[in-house]
């Protein structure tokens, strides 16, 4: 659940820091921001057991495997 929430943490800051400007694109700072946000939730990662650490993987893919599947329902709507 900490790692989730860090996740949701993470995610809400860059959303923010991405919708703070015109550009469609992220600048090297935000870029650089979000890497050490990515950096430090690996490394608390790191630090948990091996059977929490295979939970968030299987977590991170079954979360992976439904974004793609939403993409791809998206993707067939707008062609």
């Amino acid at each position: 659940m900490k790692h989730f929430a860090l996740t949701l943490l993470a995610l809400s800051f860059s959303t923010a820091a991405l919708a703070a400007h015109h550009s469609s694109y992220p600048s090297s700072a935000d870029v650089s921001a979000w890497q050490a946000e990515q950096a430090a939730i690996r490394a608390a990662d790191a630090q948990l057991p091996a059977a929490r650490q295979a939970e968030i993987a299987r977590d991170n893919a079954a979360w992976q495997a439904a974004l793609l599947q939403k993409n791809q329902h998206n993707a067939g709507i707008n062609h």
